[in-house]
């Protein structure tokens, strides 16, 4: 009888502890979303922040936007540059499959009822053959005036190439508050 109680004690236990685990995993990863990462480079003199909004999709197929920030020092002095990154991860490509997004030279924003044209810089992807896999990305500069408009705006959608993200809620609230906290603190 006691082994029997100790065997379904045993057997329950890593069952009870990976679902704990899960949940704490959840919970932290929740608690952590739209948390800015600071980062100051001693050699530059430089300071990025970086905060992801959406992650959209599971791998091996997932669309990332971040928002990024950088400035000169530890503190704001001066007028900073402010950019979102788009990243888009699939997995299953060959060296004969086109790329999604690299025809793309500008990203549609509507912000409310306006659409605006942004310029995006800085395409790269990348093959992995033994993990057949592609990554793409790209950043697109925001001015100061969309910045503005970016802090008022109540929805917002953005069209990378053919893939239209909306930001939710709490996306966009997230980034309101990082270019709020981040930018326009030193871009006014």
């Amino acid at each position: 009888m006691k082994y029997a109680f100790f065997a379904a004690v045993l057997f329950l236990l890593p069952s009870e502890l990976m679902i704990a685990q899960k949940r704490a995993a959840e919970d932290a990863h929740n608690s952590d979303a739209f948390k800015s990462q600071i980062r100051y480079d001693r050699i530059t003199d430089t300071t990025n922040v970086m905060c992801e909004l959406i992650r959209w999709g599971e791998a091996p197929a997932r669309v990332t936007v971040e928002a990024h920030a950088a400035y000169h020092g530890r503190e704001p002095k001066e007028p900073g540059r402010f950019w979102l990154v788009f990243q888009s991860n699939r997995g299953g490509p060959t060296r004969r499959t086109p790329m999604l997004f690299k025809d793309c030279d500008s990203l549609l924003m509507a912000i409310d009822s306006e659409r605006y044209d942004v310029r995006l810089e800085d395409y790269s992807s990348i093959l992995f053959e033994i993990v057949p896999s592609v990554a793409e990305s790209a950043r697109a500069e925001i001015s100061a005036d969309l910045q503005r408009r970016l802090i008022d705006a109540r929805r917002l959608e953005v069209h990378w190439g053919t893939a239209p993200v909306k930001f939710s809620d709490p996306a966009l609230s997230a980034l309101k508050t990082f270019i709020s906290d981040h930018v326009t603190t030193f871009s006014r």
